[in-house]
């Protein structure tokens, strides 16, 4: 325990990831995201989203894990 820290259940951390410190910033930074790396050279996005409306184009599909919140998904014709 850290004193002063709230502690949260850890069971959804990652081991043994490095996080760029780089941030990718979006819509005039209501959402950020930054590249997270683990050991067997996967990589995931950890991104932060504040309310509103965003249009993203990808080029492949993503999974999307929320931890809070809720969010509608507008899927392409």
């Amino acid at each position: 325990m850290i004193p002063g820290i709230k502690q949260y259940n850890l069971s959804g951390h990652f081991e043994n990831a490095m996080i760029i410190k780089n941030v990718n910033i979006y819509f005039d930074g209501k959402i950020t995201s930054r590249t997270v790396f683990f050991t067997d050279d996967s990589r995931k996005a950890l991104s932060f989203m504040m309310p509103g409306e965003s249009k993203f184009g990808t080029g492949f599909s993503e999974v999307i894990k929320m931890l809070k919140g809720e969010m509608n998904v507008l899927l392409p014709d």
